[in-house]
């Protein structure tokens, strides 16, 4: 897979997360596929190798919703960051019984972390532009469980295909 049909790739996913996804859920139900996406591909190569992708992902974002421009980088950054840290720790390399419990806490928490700072974010452009862009919503709500499980499971089966795909190699040659 090269670097073009990787973008293409990044771009369809975004897509279908800023448009597709919106007339088939409520809009508290979207899954968040494009952090899934950004994760798997931290997981698999390491951030370092990561931080460019995770920029464009972030602004093709912005450039399709109502955020400021750099937000969803900021943010998809921080919580890639966090992704690494929990990897340096369970060292996930195959999708083993035990090694999908830890994917899946690792994209439970990457959505948590992304949902609060997008929270904090938006707060924060509310005091200072006067707009809210970001809904409110509750981190303990039936809503918010089945868009956090959505989101896992689209995380293990992106893991699975980036795997089968060798990505990590493919995109570092």
């Amino acid at each position: 897979m090269n670097k073009l049909l990787f973008f293409l790739l990044s771009a369809l996913v975004v897509y279908f997360q800023l448009s597709v996804f919106g007339v088939f859920f409520n809009a508290k139900l979207i899954p968040n596929v494009v952090l899934s996406f950004v994760i798997c591909l931290v997981l698999l190569q390491g951030i370092e190798k990561s931080l460019i992708w995770i920029m464009l992902i972030g602004f093709l974002i912005d450039i399709g919703s109502a955020w400021l421009w750099g937000t969803s980088a900021l943010i998809l950054a921080v919580t890639s960051a966090i992704a690494e840290k929990i990897n340096r720790y369970t060292e996930i390399r195959s999708l083993k019984s035990g090694q999908i419990f830890v994917l899946a806490f690792s994209l439970l928490a990457s959505s948590f972390a992304f949902d609060f700072l997008g929270l904090a974010i938006s707060k924060i452009e509310s005091y200072w532009l006067g707009q809210n862009i970001f809904y409110s919503f509750s981190f303990f709500s039936f809503e918010y469980g089945a868009k956090s499980a959505a989101a896992i499971m689209a995380g293990i089966f992106i893991y699975y295909l980036f795997r089968k795909w060798n990505v990590a190699y493919k995109l570092s040659s």
